[in-house]
This record gives structure tokens, C-alpha cells and sequence, in this order.
């Protein structure tokens, strides 16, 4: 009785957290680009985008290619991008793009030390300090950005000065089930960041869509105090402006502005990314971010803590259909809309799938992150 009173507590909390998440999604404020005409209203600022790479020949040309494909003025942005040592062919498909286009403002640079314990973030670091624009825009080497990426981010600036933008991000074309469940999932955390700063209590944000003025970073002293963990040179940072201002981070929602990045193509590369995902959480700053970050690990463990007390007896099966319904239920309300608007709509139906295997999931990276940070990201070993 009393384990049966403590899962429908836990669970029923739980599908208040994500209802509430529900309807603070729905709170964000759809951007569209309007006519040219309107579009002129708004002035626009200098953009600086800086993107690290490091083995990344596969992505790069469609990459290039969405940067070239840009609607923003080519005078009022330019390209840092920096090569952290990279042993493909990443800088030969750079320079050659530059010697073909060679009134495209992009620019490389090279890291000149091999910094194992950040150096994606001594690689912004370095992009940022040659950066001239008053908003640095961030996004990674295996990306592909919508052509109104810098027009609708530009406008969102005018209107709000936010001093950090977060925006969307989902997976490219799907070609298996195990790429359609990491769709799935990444999208309920893309959702969950929006809809947090939507709250004002921001979360979670992805360096694969982000943007921050060059003052704000400048004013938290960049990654100080971050640069001796490997990952959060965007969550991390985020949460260093939050402290200053929780209530001016902002999120872009726009059909327009979705980014689109690469699924993991094998279980090996899933694992590392996940492990490094994880590994985040010991370095959040306050307390209710940990607190959450125990509570969502409760929840899904719970799943089979249930399922065991069915099994002996302890509770009936009707019982723990309406604890799951009550758990699933919730699920399927919040991440429904964020599929939907990521255009991802005819995944929906895997999302069952996904809550049968999820809960071990998340009690596996759990353990995994607390026992070991360490892991393999770009042929490198980081920690």
C-alpha cells in the first residue's frame, strides 16, 4: 500500500511537470519572417557565427553550402570557423570553399595547443575573440541551416534584445527505428529547454542553435569556471548568464529556424554522446537543477519498481496500468506538439516504444555518469 501511495505521489507530480511543460510550450510566441517590406523595420546587426570543427569532411560542404544559401546580407555577417585539429580532409573542403568563394565572409583558424580538457570551448573562445559582431551565433560542424537562420534570429534580437537566444534543433532524415527513437527523445529535451525558459527557469539549451551577445560574455567572464569539464560550453554558459538575468533568456520558436543536426549512425557513438550528455549534471550550480535532474531519474526508475511490485503481487495489474497511463499519458501530451511543430509528426507513433525502453535508459546513463565522466567524443578521449 504505502509503495503503491509513493509511486502514484511521484508520478502524479511528474504529469503535473510535464502538463505544465505542455502549456508553456504552447506559451512561446511562433516567429514567422513577414514580408521583405516589414522586414526592413527591424534593423540589422552585425552577426558573428563561430563554428568548431574537428573531423567533420562528411557534413561540411552541406553545411557550407547553408551558409552560402543565407537571405542576410553578406556584409552584415561573417564565418569563424576553427579547426581543432582535425585529421581528415576539414580544412582542405574549407579552403577550398574560401578560394572559390572569395567574397564570402568566412575565415579559418587553427587551435594551436591541444587542449584535452575543453577544447571545444577554447575553440569558441578563440572564434569569439576575433568576432566583431555584437551577437555571436553558434552551431556545429554537422549541421545544416535553414536559409532564414540569420534573418529570423536577427529579428527575435530587435524585438527582445535578449542577451541569449536559444532556438531549435532536431535530427536530419531518419533512416532506422534506433534514429527515430533518438528523434524522439531529443526532442523532448529540446521542448522541455524551451519551455523551461518560457517559465523563466531555464534548463537546457544546444550549442547547435544558440546565440548570445558578445557583452553578455564578455560580463560572465565566457568559460570561466566551466573549462575544466570537457561538455556544457552551452548549457553550462547558459546558466552563468542565468543567474545574472533568468528572465531575458529567451527561446526562438520558429518554423524557420530549425537546425538540422545527424542522428548517432551506431550504438558505440550513442553511447559516448549520452555519456557525455550525462556527465553534465554534476556541474549545475543550484540546487533545483539537481533536484530535477534526481527527480526525473526517480521517475523513470520507478517504472520498474512497479512493474516488479505487480509481479509479486503487492499491487494489482489495474493498478499499474493507471500509474503508467498517468506517467505515459502525461509523455505523449508534452511531446506531441514539439514533434508536430519539429515536423516530425509521423514519428508519433513510436513514442509507446520509446517509454517501454526509456525508463532503463535513463537508469543506465544514470549510474554510467556517476561512475565514470570520462568518454570518447571526435577520436579523442575527454573527461
Amino acid at each position: 500500500m504505502y509503495f503503491t501511495l509513493f509511486i502514484a505521489l511521484v508520478w502524479g507530480l511528474y504529469a503535473c511537470f510535464n502538463l505544465i511543460l505542455a502549456y508553456y510550450w504552447f506559451q512561446i510566441p511562433t516567429i514567422k519572417l513577414r514580408t521583405p517590406n516589414t522586414i526592413q523595420e527591424f534593423p540589422k546587426a552585425f552577426l558573428s557565427v563561430v563554428i568548431p570543427v574537428r573531423n567533420e569532411a562528411k557534413h561540411l560542404p552541406a553545411l557550407l553550402q547553408s551558409l552560402l544559401a543565407q537571405t542576410y546580407p553578406t556584409n552584415k555577417f561573417e564565418v569563424w570557423m576553427v579547426n581543432d585539429h582535425s585529421t581528415d580532409e576539414s580544412v582542405e573542403i574549407i579552403k577550398n570553399f574560401i578560394q572559390k568563394h572569395p567574397n564570402f565572409p568566412l575565415h579559418l583558424l587553427h587551435l594551436s595547443s591541444q587542449n584535452l580538457i575543453s577544447p571545444k570551448k577554447q575553440a569558441l573562445e578563440l572564434a569569439i575573440q576575433h568576432a566583431q559582431g555584437e551577437l555571436i551565433l553558434t552551431t556545429d560542424g554537422d549541421c545544416v541551416l535553414p536559409k532564414e537562420w540569420l534573418e529570423t534570429i536577427n529579428l527575435f534580437y530587435q524585438q527582445t534584445h535578449s542577451p541569449l537566444i536559444s532556438s531549435l534543433v532536431t535530427f536530419s532524415a531518419e533512416k532506422d527505428l534506433f534514429q527515430v527513437l533518438q528523434t524522439i527523445e531529443f526532442a523532448s529535451l529540446v521542448g522541455a529547454g524551451a519551455a523551461s525558459m518560457q517559465a523563466g527557469f531555464p534548463t537546457m539549451c544546444n550549442g547547435a542553435n544558440l546565440a548570445y551577445t558578445k557583452q553578455i560574455f564578455a560580463r560572465v567572464n565566457g568559460f570561466e569556471g566551466i573549462k575544466h569539464l570537457a561538455s556544457g560550453d552551452d548549457e553550462l554558459l547558459m546558466r552563468k548568464i542565468a543567474k545574472i538575468s533568468p528572465q531575458n533568456i529567451r527561446f526562438l520558436k520558429s518554423s524557420q529556424n530549425i537546425v538540422h543536426t545527424q542522428a548517432q549512425a551506431t550504438w558505440k557513438a550513442f553511447f559516448q554522446q549520452r555519456k557525455r550528455w550525462a556527465s553534465k549534471w554534476h556541474a549545475y550550480p543550484d540546487v533545483f537543477s539537481k533536484i530535477l535532474a534526481v527527480f526525473i531519474f526517480l521517475s523513470n526508475a520507478l517504472v520498474p519498481f512497479a512493474f516488479f511490485l505487480t509481479l509479486a503481487g503487492i499491487q494489482s495489474w489495474h493498478t499499474f496500468a493507471w500509474q503508467i497511463g498517468l506517467k505515459c499519458g502525461s509523455e505523449y501530451i508534452f511531446l506531441c506538439p514539439v514533434l508536430w511543430f519539429l515536423g516530425k509528426r509521423k514519428h508519433i507513433w513510436a513514442i509507446p516504444l520509446l517509454q517501454i525502453i526509456y525508463p532503463y535508459y535513463v537508469i543506465f546513463f544514470g549510474i554510467i555518469a556517476n561512475l565514470n565522466t570520462s568518454y570518447e567524443w571526435k577520436n579523442r578521449k575527454l573527461a
